[in-house]
Parts: C-alpha cells; sequence; structure tokens
C-alpha cells in the first residue's frame, strides 16, 4: 500500500523525534522544516520541478535529516555494519558526516516499528544521504534540503547569514521563470561548498569526496 503523506503523518514524526533528538538540536531540525516549506513556495509555482506530493516528502526528509545525529562514533559504526553501509576510510574518520549515512536507513526502521509508517522512501532517504556533503548527483529535492539544514533562521553564523542573504536578495527575479529559479538554486549551493571546502582546508580537516564532487559537477554544468 502506498503512503499517503498527510499533515498527521509530519505530526506524528515530530512527536516522536524527541526520543532521538533534544535541545538545540531538534530545534533546529523544526526550523530546517519550516524553511523547505518557504524554499517550496518558491519552486512549487512550477509544477514540474516540485508537486504537492514532493512538498510533503521534502518536509519528512527535514524532519528526519538529523534523527541520529546525537550518537556516539561507535553507535554511527555499529549502525552502518547493522545497515550494511558501506564507508569509505574518510567517512569512516569523520563524526559530522555519518549521521547522514545512517538517518534514512534507521528512520526507516523505527518509524515502521514505532509508528506504523513505511514513509521514507528512496527520494527522502537519497536526500538525507547527501543533505551534509553535497553529491555530484543531486535531486531537487535532495538541493532544497541542503540549502534548507544551512540557511534556517535559528543558524546565526557569519556564512549561513551571508548565503541566507545571497539566496533571497532579489528572489522574485530569479524565480521569474524555472530555469532562472534552478540555476540561482545552483549558484547558491556552489557557494556554500566553496565555504565549505574552504572552512575545511583552512582547519585542516578531511574533506569528504561527495563534497568535491558536488562542487566539481556544478562547475561543469555552468560552464
Amino acid at each position: 500500500m502506498n503512503t499517503v503523506y498527510t499533515e498527521a503523518l509530519l505530526q506524528d514524526i515530530r512527536a516522536w523525534l524527541p526520543t532521538q533528538i533534544s535541545g538545540k538540536r531538534l530545534a533546529h531540525t523544526l526550523a530546517v522544516e519550516k524553511e523547505c516549506c518557504s524554499l517550496a513556495a518558491l519552486f512549487d509555482r512550477f509544477p514540474a520541478l516540485l508537486s504537492e506530493e514532493d512538498v510533503m516528502k521534502l518536509r519528512v526528509a527535514a524532519l528526519l535529516h538529523d534523527v541520529t545525529k546525537e550518537k556516539t562514533l561507535e553507535e554511527q559504526l555499529a549502525l552502518c555494519q547493522a545497515y550494511h553501509i558501506e564507508l569509505t576510510p574518510y567517512e569512516s574518520a569523520t563524526l559530522k558526516v555519518l549521521h547522514s549515512k545512517t538517518g534514512a536507513a534507521y528512520a526507516k526502521e523505527h518509524l515502521h516499528a514505532h509508528l506504523g509508517y513505511a514513509c521514507v522512501d528512496e527520494r527522502i532517504s537519497d536526500a538525507i544521504f547527501t543533505h551534509t556533503t553535497g553529491a555530484a548527483e543531486m535531486s531537487l529535492m535532495g538541493k532544497l534540503l541542503y540549502l534548507a539544514d544551512y540557511i534556517e533562521p535559528t543558524r546565526s553564523f557569519s556564512e549561513c547569514i551571508e548565503l541566507r542573504t545571497l539566496f533571497y536578495t532579489d528572489i522574485e527575479t530569479h524565480a521569474s521563470t524555472e530555469n532562472a529559479l534552478l540555476a540561482h538554486l545552483d549558484a547558491v549551493i556552489l557557494t556554500s561548498l566553496d565555504m565549505t571546502v574552504c572552512e575545511l582546508v583552512a582547519d585542516g580537516r578531511l574533506i569528504d569526496p561527495h563534497t568535491v564532487e558536488a562542487r566539481n559537477a556544478l562547475i561543469y554544468k555552468r560552464k
């Protein structure tokens, strides 16, 4: 039976979330869902880009994107083993990216077990999987979740404010056509990837290959 994505389903997920995440992480998650609604309002004016069901699935992905964020490295690695998620050496050594690998599989299992919902489909899984690092082939849903996670209004660090301003300044002009809106979204995501790479290089940290591939793909597409 196909899942019907309703406000009641979203409310049940919101009620379940405090058993998994807390405090600022929970507030951030709810803010990401709200930001996804704001972004969707720009894109769903073009039904060929984003349908009503797509918007609901985007909101599900937003609510679930950090569901395993508070788990330790040992817990994350155990989940990867349990869900047969193969990791590169880079991923195994970087706690920050692991929740995006485990989140969808964990949510799929536990929402079905505790709430009876089979609502985490492949598109939702892919969006959760790419929301931290990006990827060379990102769906529109994945791009919107990636951006919402970065610019949601409770985030106050300078890069977030800069990116939020960049996206929303003169947005109605950017949203005048499907192609213009998609090109603007790609340009802002490319800027965010540049910010991430610069920060990681400055701190001497590992750069996830998916981030490099996402950046290269957007530059190649633009050229």
